[in-house]
């Protein structure tokens, strides 16, 4: 193990149920574990930003797993007992917070991958939607089940649902208080791959390995295109060089790419 880090990287400010393992080019960021269906208190939140950064300054980093502790759940939202004391004002700096958590993960430079035993409700699954891979396991449940609070999501959070969801199932989601069921849900488009329970963590370490063996220049470019096109941008930039995407045929990486394809073997990625 390169790395263990309780609550981030060593020196970090402490962030209390979060964390963050490095074995080589896997990193893996656990939530909770003091709370039954871990809950995204705002601690829990900083913790997270404060994970993703310790993997990005880790130069072996090259992917990370974002788990919940234990088996019953990834992750759910806020405690009910703290919202219900918000004011409107209060409500709106607690989504802040949440959607600056969730871009961290959208915006960082490498893959980031759920792994889903349990539930993934309410913030817990809009913490998924935000990572670029879905692992679930057969016990896995989603649902956003707020309208039995007279509540709705943030705007941000529902473009981020709808990403995944038609509109149609983030309705039955909040209009029924639905939770739905593995496999339901990745005909949804809610996951990637279902496994059983007992496969999920090892089925999660091959599609993170397989990712790490990839270009980090790549993927990065990746990340960051997709954002763009998704947010309506599809513009490249005026010269090839300052182009993320074209400025990917000047590196060491596409060059060994390419070589190692016409001589049948591994790439050999250094990020640059």
């Amino acid at each position: 193990m390169a790395n263990v880090s309780e609550n981030g990287a060593p020196g970090a400010p402490a962030h209390s149920g979060v964390r963050v393992e490095i074995d080589g080019a896997v990193a893996t960021i656990t939530i909770g574990g003091g709370e039954p269906l871990n809950t995204l208190t705002d601690e829990v939140l900083d913790g997270i930003e404060s994970a993703i950064d310790a993997v990005a300054s880790d130069a072996a980093a090259r992917v990370a797993i974002l788990r919940g502790a234990g088996r019953r759940s990834f992750a759910s939202g806020m405690d009910l007992k703290i919202l219900r004391q918000l004011d409107p004002a209060g409500a709106q700096a607690h989504f802040e917070q949440l959607n600056r958590c969730l871009r961290k993960i959208e915006q960082a430079p490498f893959p980031v991958i759920a792994m889903i035993y349990g539930f993934a409700v309410g913030g817990g699954y809009e913490l998924a939607a935000a990572c670029d891979l879905r692992v679930a396991g057969s016990s896995a449940r989603i649902g956003v089940p707020i309208g039995r609070l007279g509540h709705c999501a943030d705007r941000e959070n529902l473009r981020r649902l709808l990403r995944l969801l038609s509109p149609a199932h983030v309705k039955a989601m909040v209009m029924t208080d639905a939770l739905f069921g593995a496999d339901e849900a990745h005909r949804m488009g809610a996951f990637n791959w279902v496994v059983p329970d007992s496969s999920l963590e090892a089925f999660t370490l091959s599609i993170a390995t397989t990712a790490s063996q990839k270009s980090p220049l790549g993927m990065r470019a990746l990340k960051h295109a997709i954002n763009e096109v998704l947010d309506g941008s599809i513009a490249h930039a005026e010269d090839p060089a300052d182009d993320l995407i074209t400025s990917l045929w000047a590196t060491r990486d596409f060059q060994e790419g390419v070589s190692a394809f016409f001589e049948r073997r591994t790439p050999d990625f250094k990020g640059c």
